[in-house]
């Protein structure tokens, strides 16, 4: 009778540990490279979320944000608040001298993003590309990535920025830079901080801390089937 209860005792207290570790053992496995990536944040666990928001006709209107921008917040949320981190969208109305002592994600381009628009500016003569906000297309030295779109005018791949670097206005904190010729871009760009396999690729190729990406993303039927690395480049502030 002992025997049979200290075994059973012994069985529930193993189940128990395995039930409670397994799934924080799962979880550090599956995203060991996302947080590599993510190191950064990782100090404070408090990030602000620049949403591109364009003013209504009113002064009382609320002020509208992308619905694909919105989707990326969703993943990005999805992610991050796994290891407890709080996120807080914030408008690209307000001042990046305000936001000097936060860890920022910016999703939008500098069409768009007035917050977005200040950062690319500030780093333009460090970059190894020209973006044309009219046209809409990027060049590399001599290369041209613009958007394809498919018979009916929709967006068959688009083409996104991924960049990480230091906040201007305090080297201390970090920025995420994310957007696409199109909000498709945006929504890929995302994806590839996020996705554990796509990340992997990036700690691959490369290993400073400031970088930026340049990705093809493919879309059918306006739903994202995959993002991929074109060109990457390390980022000197010297």
């Amino acid at each position: 009778m002992i025997g049979n209860f200290l075994i059973n005792l012994f069985a529930g207290i193993v189940v128990f540990v395995f039930g409670y570790f397994f799934p924080k053992m799962q979880l550090t496995f599956q995203t060991r490279n996302v947080k590599y990536l993510w190191k950064h944040f990782f100090k404070r666990k408090n990030v602000k979320v620049v949403l591109s928001t364009r003013l209504g006709p009113y002064q009382r209107s609320t002020p509208r944000v992308s619905i694909l921008e919105m989707k990326g917040f969703v993943i990005l949320s999805n992610l991050l608040t796994r290891f407890k981190f709080v996120l807080e969208p914030r408008s690209s109305e307000d001042k990046l001298t305000d936001l000097k002592d936060e860890d920022l994600i910016i999703l939008g381009g500098p069409a768009a993003n007035k917050i977005s628009l200040e950062i690319w500016n500030n780093l333009s003569s460090k970059l190894p590309c020209l973006i044309n906000l009219d046209e809409q297309k990027i060049t590399i030295a001599d290369r041209i990535y613009k958007p394809l779109y498919d018979v009916e005018g929709c967006v068959q791949t688009d083409y996104a920025i991924v960049l990480r670097t230091k906040h201007p206005y305090n080297m201390d904190r970090t920025i995420f830079l994310c957007f696409g010729c199109h909000g498709f871009g945006t929504l890929g760009a995302v994806n590839m901080i996020t996705n554990d396999t796509k990340v992997r690729t990036i700690e691959k190729r490369i290993k400073s801390d400031d970088f930026i990406l340049f990705c093809k993303i493919d879309f059918k039927n306006q739903k994202l089937i995959d993002t991929n690395i074109v060109e990457s480049y390390s980022i000197n502030h010297i």
